[in-house]
């Protein structure tokens, strides 16, 4: 019984000892400065995976996009490798009522009669004044 519960506590040593070294592995777009998550849909396919502490000390910074903490350890909630299944409207409504509101500057949504989009900064995603 001494031999089987020893041997579980190793196996389980070994799996989070590969958890956190998963964990420490990040991306670089070869000439960008960011690293990415491996689920970042902003990696490249010609990446170089490398550690943390290595991309740090390189002078690479954290990708705003799936890193959102300040520790890159921990990448963003629900980041994948496909950045159109994130933006369904289920998900935004379950994010609206866990957290506060956020506001957001963007661009008006509006087209111009040249038919290019109008610069006004608004709050989330919605006209300016003009084209309301």
């Amino acid at each position: 019984m001494k031999v089987f519960i020893t041997i579980i506590t190793a196996l389980l040593c070994l799996t989070s000892k590969a958890q956190s070294q998963e964990a420490d592995t990040v991306y670089i777009n070869p000439g960008d400065g960011p690293y990415h998550h491996k689920s970042c849909h902003w990696l490249e396919e010609d990446s170089v995976a490398t550690t943390l502490s290595q991309a740090q000390e390189k002078g690479y910074t954290a990708c705003k996009i799936c890193y959102t903490t300040v520790d890159p350890s921990t990448p963003k909630a629900g980041s994948n490798s496909n950045p159109k299944a994130g933006n369904s409207r289920s998900s935004q409504s379950n994010q609206s009522e866990n957290s506060p509101a956020k506001t957001y500057s963007t661009r008006c949504r509006a087209t111009t009669q040249k038919g290019t989009r109008c610069k006004r900064v608004v709050r989330n995603g919605s006209y300016c004044w003009q084209h309301q």
